[in-house]
């Protein structure tokens, strides 16, 4: 690992990700309607990913933490 990320981890408690915050962005100020939350859901079980495929979805963004798994 080299001493700049090192660093980075270290100071962040994570590693700092500026390619994917720069690409976030990006998307967000092209296509902001995207980013808002379209379907919900209590379960994801109840989701029917064909149904929304038809509809023209690709893409099916989830909350993780404290949603599908556990904390850290």
């Amino acid at each position: 690992m080299s001493e700049n990320k090192f660093l980075s981890k270290l100071v962040l408690g994570q590693y700092f990700n500026l390619a994917g915050i720069k690409m976030f962005g990006s998307a967000l100020f092209r296509n902001r309607h995207n980013f808002i939350p379209h379907v919900r859901a209590k379960d994801i079980s109840e989701i029917d990913f064909v149904k929304l495929h038809s509809y023209g979805v690709r893409f099916i963004v989830f909350d993780k933490d404290n949603t599908l798994t556990n904390p850290y």
